[in-house]
């Protein structure tokens, strides 16, 4: 269990690895992680690695909160709230989240990209920029989704960059409708269940 607090960063940004807690090329078990006042590129971010992660609670992340890339990692719970970018961004692996609450992200709440697969069970966003965003050839499968005061898009899926193809959102349970319409770009799917 990790309970960091006001966590600056180093004098250069941008360069790997960018997270104020870096998980590279690890195998994680039951761990929980507490972050505030993050002042790093990622609050938390893993890569290339495998395992479950009982906890994540980020506040107030300058950037992004949670970024994961190149892993197999399973989550039973990432409260986010407040975040200057994404708060949630997966890229090229498979991810389970079992129940996310997400608030206050300026960018993306759920940013999933690149051959993803995120499965998520609980999802709970509230007043941020864009909800959940799938792009570039991922699949996003959403047992529940609730969403208050998204000012852009609540659901997105679309390509972005040229060498991947479309991508694909599937909600079971849309518990409440969205503030705004879901982007759908051609080659793209967004299926909605209820």
């Amino acid at each position: 269990s990790f309970l960091l607090s006001n966590i600056k960063t180093s004098e250069i940004k941008g360069f790997f690895p960018s997270g104020c807690i870096n998980f590279l090329d690890s195998t994680v078990h039951n761990i929980k992680i507490k972050i505030q006042n993050a002042d790093c590129p990622d609050a938390l971010q893993f890569t290339r690695s495998n395992g479950d992660v009982s906890e994540v609670e980020i506040i107030n992340s300058a950037y992004d909160a949670l970024d994961v890339d190149f892993s197999n990692l399973e989550f039973k719970k990432v409260n986010i709230n407040s975040a200057k970018q994404e708060c949630i961004g997966f890229k090229s692996g498979l991810y389970r989240v079992h129940n996310a609450i997400l608030s206050n992200c300026k960018d993306k709440a759920i940013s999933v990209g690149e051959i993803s697969t995120a499965f998520f069970d609980k999802v709970f966003i509230t007043n941020s920029t864009h909800g959940i965003v799938s792009k570039d050839t991922a699949e996003i499968y959403v047992e529940n989704f609730k969403s208050e005061k998204i000012s852009f898009s609540c659901l997105a899926a679309y390509r972005l960059k040229n060498n991947f193809t479309g991508s694909y959102i599937r909600i079971n349970n849309l518990i409440n409708k969205c503030d705004v319409e879901p982007f759908e770009q051609n080659g793209s799917k967004i299926d909605i269940i209820n």
